[in-house]
């Protein structure tokens, strides 16, 4: 999920949507913007990113705390079922593609441009999941990824 940007009603059907799929994780990659967004989230484990549109970090910070999610800064990693993901909200395209390119990583997840993209390069899957709130972009998306086929889809709202 990314680029949330304080829309709660779209919020609420990509949490229908990671309900009805019985996700394990959720990765926020930034752009959350407001508390109550992350207050939403409450039902799933949550690891995140900020972007650049985060800037009541304290109240997101807070807001994390009390609902046991991780914030883990500008750039993350994350280690689940043998996969390696580095979760970055992509303000930088050079230290972005430098991610994609290292051999470190299986997927990384990225969000900021609002353009839903999957895209393979070498051993590495780029998944941009778009934007939930719609702004700036065709559709409001999300993305899922199926650890154990190392698949991934984006789903519209």
């Amino acid at each position: 999920i990314s680029d949330t940007h304080d829309n709660l009603e779209n919020v609420k059907k990509a949490c229908d949507v990671f309900r009805s799929k019985n996700i394990e994780l959720l990765l926020h990659a930034g752009d959350i913007t407001t508390p109550p967004i992350v207050h939403a989230l409450k039902e799933f484990p949550v690891i995140a990113v900020w972007g650049n549109c985060d800037v009541d970090r304290k109240g997101l910070k807070d807001a994390f705390a009390e609902i046991s999610g991780e914030i883990q800064g500008d750039f993350g990693e994350i280690l689940i079922c043998d996969l390696s993901i580095a979760l970055y909200h992509g303000v930088n395209p050079a230290f972005l593609e430098g991610l994609v390119q290292s051999g470190t990583y299986d997927f990384v997840v990225t969000g900021h441009t609002h353009s839903a993209v999957i895209h393979r390069e070498k051993h590495c899957i780029l998944v941009n999941p778009g934007t939930v709130a719609g702004v700036r972009a065709h559709l409001a998306s999300i993305a899922l990824i199926n650890t154990a086929s190392r698949h991934a889809e984006i789903v519209e709202l």
